[in-house]
């Protein structure tokens, strides 16, 4: 209970410390150059329109960002030198140019003319007040717009000089220019100018540009200076030497949030009140940003437009930033609020805005003492080192049991002050301090030592889990146990929300399995899928929020996730500001107001104090529509495509700027498409369309499955001449004659035709009767003309065979005994052909009589017993179910059995042949089974067919003609009875007959 109670006020002691700095990172930015678009990598302007594209004025002309690149616009301006953009409310774009001032609305540019009011010549800045007024800094003079007809002279200013600067804002009254030295403000109260004093200027110093932050206060940079005016109305330096410039890069800016943008030597600023930051350092060659309505920044550079990811809540740490490796793991901060960061090439701490390098070793993992001591192990393994954390001298420690190896797969710190290490292959020991030194122990679980250990982590009331590849291990109250559930997929990661509760991952399934402490053990409470959209994402960390929200980092992002509801799943990934969407292993740490997380490019930060603003998805934004080369109207309305074209190009933008890696595009064409198709860009392309009316529906959907809005555009497709109505009409007519025409030709032939298929069908039949008489004749002559030199051959081979034994001729009574079984084989053949004929005739007649089937099975089994048995056989009769008589053709069904046994025999070689005769429901079953050679399903298929074996290495290793199956067939329906056929190669045969006990109908 003391333990416990000290173990509290320590981390209440932690939690209490101011979050010491370490440096504010790098913003992650995705900068838009010439490779990207961009005609020219020097950014004038930036501003969106109302419907949300980003637009961009450079050096080369007006772009357009489309959502994965920046695009020149086509249009005509007086100069490719676009000094500044002003977006108004009705979706126009005000654009000053270096040879004059033009308005972009719905895709045509207006140029004004000197009898419009603007005269020749550059449009520096633009700018419109709180009263509508539109003012226009010209090589003329300051312009103000009169109305839908062009522009005319501003008031005049009490003063010889002629305006430089300009500072117009629609939120604000009035406008303020610059003078030579002097600044003027319009009031539009009193319709006169009020002079306001200026900065304490040098002689030399002039005039770069003016702006009022979101505070009032207004803000003037010199070519010297940046001066500030307070609410008091003093004038103060806010920063000196500022280096000067070109004013069209060096001005100031004023974004929708109410800061004030400007560069010098260090880097791009941003300003607001008493508040400044250094935004981007000096490689990033910023002059001035622009805040999106989605609260994003886009910074215009001299190498391109940047737009900064994840609305400034994600930072990165890396080799930039003085970190010796990108390769991190689990950092932890200490008592002094410094963080520290094992890495590939060592342990550092952070100093001031950069990092030192306190171990050089390769470093994995870091745990802190209450003695103000913190312990870190790595890699050679077998080894531990003690920082102190006043002088950050390094003590290192052998851990005797343990061989020095690659490196350290486990290392924690119990609430006892205990040291826990692994070994991922020589399993796990316990180090404590007494006093002088450190005494080390193998640990054993269940009499023997833990193999593949992945991880070490203690809970807060001491308990020590130590994951392996078998489960994991709990060490509590002096007794190991074992957490039951967890699955057989390598557990590895393990993290505690305070509550209770203790989920789990695996290494190689993206599923977590959560556990609560129940009377003193945990229990399985589910297991769960956390990103069911990723099915191939491996999870690496875990870490809880004090408001119980998990952080999972895996190979595909970093994932915010509250247990129980899964519709607050939020994947980060690259696109929303990470550094690199692949995590390394165990490397997530939550901090008081952060989330720090290892990967693959270095370390990433996520402020979790931000609030975060839900933005919703916007609705798809037309960006163009082609049609056979034409570029088609996007005013609202039915687009029409041209006669001469029936192909459909259309491109589209979806204008959330930080959703844009989780977004799919879809799209669905009304009476083509069931469902929403997936594309695989913002653009889809219908050729070759039929005449008529559409409706195509675009949108977009994030990955989790959230929709936005949906953009119906609707077209239609003009059909040409010979596709009117009134040639479909004629059309139809003449297709009615047609076909009516074609209908009666075609009857005529079909009647002639069935009159030739009739007299042909008489003739085959005839032909066929004839030749079923012929071939009945044939075998009948054939067989008597047979059988009378047969059974002469028969007589005289029996006579040769007694005079042979009378004379003790042994060599000629066996010749004759061959001549003899010949003869009887060519008598049988010659029998089975003239019964298949008979069927086939339909001659045969059949002799039904009740069979007593005892006398009947026991005489052909005398008779056949030896045929079976003359391979080595066995053969056994099962005739005990047998019923006692069957009305059927005994001489018929003794040449079904006869045909069935002699094969089994025939084909089967010391093997085992079976009779079983059973009844069952009315019938008798005939069962022949046998352990011959057996047949494949091919063969099976042909077993019964005419004069076919079941291949030809059968005939020609046991001969026969391939009647005997056939003829079996045709009696047994004969017999109105059946036969089956089952057989595996190798294994064997069985042939079932089953026969009505009643007999056939004759």
């Amino acid at each position: 209970m003391v333990r416990r109670l000290i173990s509290f006020a320590w981390l209440l002691w932690l939690g209490a410390l101011p979050i010491w700095s370490q440096g504010p990172g790098s913003i992650p930015m995705r900068v838009y150059g010439v490779q990207q678009g961009m005609a020219s990598e020097v950014v004038s302007a930036l501003a969106q329109d109302k419907q949300g594209l980003i637009w961009a004025g450079t050096e080369a002309g007006l772009h357009f960002f489309n959502g994965q690149t920046f695009e020149p616009f086509p249009g005509d301006l007086p100069s490719q030198m676009v000094l500044d953009i002003l977006p108004e409310v009705d979706g126009s774009l005000w654009i000053a140019t270096q040879g004059g001032l033009s308005r972009l609305h719905q895709g045509r540019i207006k140029t004004f003319s000197p009898e419009q009011g603007i005269p020749k010549g550059w449009v520096q800045s633009l700018g419109r007040d709180q009263q509508g007024h539109l003012w226009a800094l010209t090589t003329g003079g300051l312009r103000i717009e009169n109305g839908q007809q062009g522009f005319g002279p501003a008031p005049p200013l009490p003063t010889q000089e002629l305006p430089s600067l300009l500072f117009a804002q629609a939120s604000l009254p009035g406008a303020w220019v610059v003078a030579g030295r002097e600044i003027w403000r319009w009031d539009p109260a009193s319709n006169q100018w009020e002079s306001m004093a200026p900065p304490p200027l040098a002689r030399e110093e002039g005039f770069l540009g003016i702006t009022l932050d979101g505070t009032g206060q207004m803000w003037a940079r010199t070519s010297r200076n940046l001066w500030r005016c307070t609410s008091g109305g003093a004038w103060v330096l806010s920063r000196g030497r500022l280096e000067g410039g070109f004013s069209v890069h060096a001005r100031l800016e004023r974004d929708a949030q109410g800061w004030v943008w400007f560069d010098d030597p260090k880097g791009l600023w941003r300003a607001r009140g008493d508040e400044q930051e250094l935004f981007a350092p000096r490689s990033v060659v910023g002059r001035g940003a622009m805040v999106d309505r989605d609260g994003g920044i886009w910074l215009r550079t001299q190498k391109g437009v940047a737009q900064v990811m994840g609305s400034l809540r994600w930072r990165s740490h890396g080799t930039l930033e003085g970190l010796p490796s990108p390769t991190v793991w689990r950092p932890l901060r200490d008592p002094d609020g410094r963080l520290w960061v094992p890495t590939e090439e060592g342990l550092c701490v952070a100093q001031g805005s950069g990092w030192k390098r306190v171990i050089p070793s390769r470093t994995l993992g870091v745990a802190l003492d209450p003695r103000g001591i913190l312990w870190a192990s790595g890699s050679p393994g077998g080894l531990v080192h003690q920082v102190d954390l006043r002088t950050l001298a390094v003590r290192t420690h052998r851990v005797d049991v343990l061989p020095v190896g690659r490196i350290v797969s486990g290392f924690a710190l119990d609430l006892e002050g205990r040291l826990w290490v692994a070994d991922e292959h020589e399993g796990l020991a316990r180090g404590a301090w007494n006093g002088s030194r450190w005494t080390w122990e193998r640990i054993r679980v269940d009499g023997g030592e833990l193999k593949d250990i992945r991880n070490v982590v203690v809970d807060s009331e001491g308990r020590v889990f130590v994951a392996h590849d078998r489960g994991i291990c709990i060490w509590a109250s002096g007794r190991w146990t074992h957490l039951q559930g967890v699955l057989e997929a390598l557990p590895a990661n393990i993290a505690f929300n305070g509550r209770g509760e203790v989920v789990v991952s695996y290494l190689n399934r993206p599923v977590l399995s959560r556990f609560r402490l129940m009377e003193g053990a945990y229990r399985k409470v589910d297991d769960l899928t956390p990103i069911p959209h990723r099915p191939q994402i491996l999870v690496f960390s875990l870490g809880f929020e004090a408001n119980g929200r998990l952080w999972i980092g895996t190979s595909q992002g970093v994932a915010r996730l509250e247990l129980g509801r899964p519709e607050t799943l939020r994947l980060f990934e690259m696109g929303d500001g990470l550094v690199s969407s692949d995590c390394d292993e165990g490397s997530l740490f939550v901090d008081k107001d952060r989330i720090w997380i290892g990967t693959s490019q270095g370390l990433a930060s996520f402020r979790t104090d931000l609030q975060e603003d839900s933005v919703p998805l916007r609705a798809p934004l037309l960006l163009s529509a082609e049609s056979g080369g034409r570029l088609l109207s996007l005013e609202p309305g039915e687009m029409v495509l041209p006669r001469e074209s029936r192909n459909l190009d259309l491109r589209f933008f979806i204008p959330n700027y930080q959703a844009q890696g989780r977004m799919i595009y879809q799209a669905r064409l009304a009476g083509a498409d069931a469902d929403w198709v997936n594309l695989e860009q913002p653009r889809i392309r219908y050729p070759s369309m039929h005449p008529g009316r559409y409706l195509l529906e675009l949108r977009g959907i994030l990955e989790e499955g959230k929709a936005g809005p949906i953009l119906a555009v609707r077209f239609e497709v003009l059909p040409q001449w010979w596709e009117s109505r009134l040639a479909w009409v004629c059309y139809a007519l003449l297709g009615a004659g047609a076909v009516l025409g074609l209908v009666r030709l075609r009857q005529a032939q079909l009647e002639a035709r069935n009159r030739e298929l009739r007299e042909e069908v008489a003739r085959q039949t005839r032909a066929v009767l004839m030749a079923s008489q012929a071939k009945s004749a044939f075998l009948a002559n054939m067989s008597h003309e047979l059988r009378t030199p047969l059974n002469a051959i028969l007589l005289y081979s029996e006579l040769l065979q007694e005079d042979a034994a009378e004379h003790g001729l042994k060599n000629v009574q066996q010749d004759a005994s061959k001549i003899q079984g010949a003869g009887r084989h060519l008598l049988s053949l010659i029998d089975d052909i003239l019964d298949v004929s008979k069927i086939e005739a339909g001659h045969m007649k059949l002799q039904v009589d009740e069979v007593e089937l005892g006398p009947f099975l026991a005489d052909l089994i005398a008779t056949l017993e030896p045929v079976v048995e003359r391979n080595g056989n066995q053969f056994r009769a099962e005739l005990s179910q047998a019923p006692v008589g069957i009305w059927t053709d005994a001489l018929r069904l003794r040449q079904v059995l006869s045909n069935l046994l002699s094969n089994a025999g025939k084909f089967t070689e010391n093997g085992k042949i079976v009779l079983r005769v059973e009844a069952s429901d009315g019938e008798v079953r005939f069962t022949v089974q046998d352990t011959g050679i057996g047949m494949s399903e091919e063969e099976l298929k042909r077993v019964f067919l005419e004069f076919v074996q079941a291949d030809t290495g059968t005939t020609r290793k046991y001969g026969g003609t391939g009647l005997g199956l056939a003829l079996v067939r045709r009696l047994t329906d004969l017999l109105a009875g059946q036969v089956e056929a089952h057989s595996q190669p190798g294994i064997g045969t069985t042939f079932l007959v089953r026969l009505p006990i009643a007999g056939p109908v004759v």
